[in-house]
Formats: C-alpha cells, structure tokens, sequence
C-alpha cells in the first residue's frame, strides 16, 4: 500500500474515533441503576480506556494526526482500514441507538418524572465500596491522561435510565473494541506498554474489582494486572489466628512444578490457642506423603 493511497483510506478514520470518544463523556446513569452505579460506572470507563488505549499508537490521540508516521509503522491492507472505519462506525452507531432509545423511554414515561431523575455521580459514589471508588479514581486519572491533547466534546449529556440497554451497548462496544485490537497486532505491543503504565498507579485493594468489571474483555490489561499482582506477592495485614485448628498463609507448590515462590508480607499477626499456624509456601517433595515446608518470607511487621 503507497503513502499516498494510505492517506487517503485513513481520512476520516482519526475524526470518528474521536466522536467515539466523545461519546464516553456524553453518557450519564438513571437512578435505576441503584447498588449497580459505581459498578456500570467503572464498566463504561473501562471500555473507553480500551479503545483509547488502541488509538493511541494509531496516532489518534496526537495533538496533530500525521498519517505519513502512521504508515511507517505498518505494514497496512486497504481492507483493514475499512473494517477499522466500519468497526468505529459501529461503535458510534451503538452511542446513536442507545441514545435514541433513552429519549423513546423519556417520552414514555413522561408523566413520572420520578424515573427520570439523574442523581448525582458524586453522592452515587460515595454509597460504593473504597476499592471501587479508588478504581473509579484510577479510571478518571488514566483517560484524562490519554486524553490530554483533544478537545472535549460539545454536545449535551444524555441519561441511560435502565441497565439492560446499558448492558447491551456494553457488550457490543466491547466486542468491537477486541475486533480493533486483533486487527493490527503490530501495535499490540505498543498497547501492552500502555497498560503497564496503567497499572503502575492502580490501587493494589481494587485489581480485583477491575477483575470483576473487566470480566473476558480486555485481555492486554488483564494480564497486565496478574503479572502485578504477582510481582507484588501475597500481603498479608492484622491476621488474628487463635483457635485449635490448622492455618497456612501461602502457596502450595507441587514438585516438578516449576513454580518460582512468591514473596509474602505479613502485618500485625496475633497468633493465641492450641493450634497450628504455617506462615510460608509449601512445596511437596517427591515419591513421599510427607512435604518438605519452606519458610521464605520476611514478615514486615512483629508477632502480637
């Protein structure tokens, strides 16, 4: 494919990711959606940071958009970049539908304002959990980063009131989203040097509220959360162990296994009864019932 041909298949691409995006900010939560706002909220931002996270090695998020460098990180097929434009076209076609069918319900229930009320996102955030509302906090600070060379939007607000179609949209704009991703994985692993950097400021209590709100989409940022977690290790805080049973804070490790032991961290332990306590991975050794205990952690804190 020839720079000048490129250029001109690429055109309008960058603008209707953009409107894409804009989209994001436009949407604002019914009052029906209840225990499940700061939940739904952390999925509609998710799936922005998804898609950001795409354009920007595509050059999309750059203040000026040059194609000429885009094509230098090619190779590119004149059928790609029209499933890429019809794909977003898609995504920006389920903004149009949700909205659309927001404004029939608006109408239809016109007479019980009650339904239409949008309550405040803030005072909706703070009934949440703190892991969710730190992941929402994580989310807001990474796409206004990502964001930091486009305009905002111009165009009024609009409100989803019933999650089912929330639900819907969600999961097309995600389906879709993946289809860009697979499509162009010579940048796969400019996205995966993204979602470290993501990670790096991700509260260690929320990765598995983002786990949860993540479901199987976005497998870059999934792993990306697994390998922190597992380089961080296991923590362990204001542990109370006072009984006549069996307690082990750890892995276990069959042998052969090739497992790496994980570190561990263990706080404000208080340990009281006549049972029994292991604090440490536990590795099986071979051709015997018996196993071999390895203690290889380094408690931070002291023994209570």
């Amino acid at each position: 494919m020839e720079p000048v041909s490129f250029a001109l298949a690429i055109g309008a691409v960058p603008g209707i990711f953009r409107s894409c995006v804009d989209c994001f900010q436009y949407i604002q939560l019914g009052k029906h959606f209840g225990d499940d706002y700061g939940n739904c909220l952390a999925q509609l931002e998710a799936a922005e940071i998804r898609l950001l996270r795409w354009g920007e090695p595509m050059g999309f998020l750059d203040e000026h958009f040059d194609p000429n460098e885009l094509f230098q990180r090619g190779p590119w097929k004149d059928d790609e970049i029209v499933k890429a434009k019809r794909w977003l076209g898609l995504i920006l076609s389920q903004f149009e539908k949700a909205r659309e069918r927001s404004e029939e319900y608006k109408d239809f229930v016109a007479e019980t304002s009650e339904d239409l009320v949008i309550p405040d996102q803030a005072g909706e955030l703070d009934k949440a959990d703190q892991p969710l509302r730190k992941l929402i906090d994580w989310t807001h600070s990474v796409a206004k980063k990502r964001q930091k060379h486009l305009s905002p939007g111009k165009k009024l607000k609009w409100a989803l009131y019933r999650k089912a179609e929330f639900e819907s949209m969600i999961e097309i704009i995600g389906h879709l989203t993946n289809n860009l991703v697979e499509l162009f994985p010579n940048l796969k692993p400019r996205q995966e040097e993204l979602c470290k950097e993501e990670v790096k400021d991700l509260p260690r209590e929320s990765m598995p509220t983002l786990i949860k709100v993540l479901k199987n989409n976005d497998e870059l940022l999934n792993r990306a959360v697994a390998a922190k977690i597992k380089s961080q290790g296991h923590i362990f805080k204001d542990i109370v162990f006072d009984g006549s049973g069996f307690a082990r804070l750890g892995d276990t490790h069959e042998y052969g296994s090739n497992k790496e032991a994980t570190s561990i961290s263990i706080t404000g332990l208080k340990i009281g009864g006549s049972g029994v306590f292991h604090g440490g991975n536990r590795f099986e050794g071979p051709g015997s019932s018996a196993s071999r205990l390895v203690e290889n952690h380094k408690p931070t804190g002291k023994n209570e």
